[in-house]
């Protein structure tokens, strides 16, 4: 019930509110104002920053993973014939 008291509050917002929520000029179009190279030099900046830091933690969940994994071999089978090492105690 909360929810869906916060989801009309946000629809009835958007209704009353229309352009407040229009994107930015580069977006609408009015790209030959003054400031378009600065917009698109940010939305580049912005663009980097998403992956440089998608790609970092993309790197350090491999880290994690690879450091997780080392010394982790399969276990024998018992038809094998060689025993399990146990695990020191």
């Amino acid at each position: 019930m909360r929810r869906l008291t916060f989801q009309s509050l946000i629809l009835t917002a958007s209704l009353l509110a229309p352009r407040a929520l229009l994107a930015c000029s580069q977006c609408m179009g009015n790209s030959d104002a003054p400031i378009a190279p600065a917009v698109n030099g940010s939305i580049l900046f912005l663009l980097g920053v998403l992956v440089v830091v998608g790609g970092s933690f993309f790197k350090f969940v491999l880290f994690l993973a690879r450091r997780d994994g080392v010394g982790m071999e399969a276990p024998h089978s018992p038809e094998s014939g060689t025993p399990n090492p146990s695990p020191a105690s």
